[in-house]
């Protein structure tokens, strides 16, 4: 999963970096928790080796690509 961070971070970026998310969506919601509780779990370097088989079941599903 790439990252999107910003160059500049601020109050402003903060308040709407969690706008991008798929929660509100239906199809990948639960998905989403669970790669998102493995990454919190593993921390996010770790993470990627450790959930890459959720994090490319979720790529799939939010892009519907296989």
């Amino acid at each position: 999963m790439t990252d999107v961070v910003p160059f500049l971070r601020s109050p402003f970026t903060d308040l709407t970096s969690c706008l991008v998310n798929h929660q509100n969506f239906g199809r990948c919601e639960e998905m989403e928790m669970r790669v998102m509780n493995c990454l919190e779990a593993y921390g996010v370097n770790r993470g990627m080796k450790k959930c890459k088989d959720l994090v490319d079941d979720f790529r799939e599903c939010s892009s519907r690509r296989k």
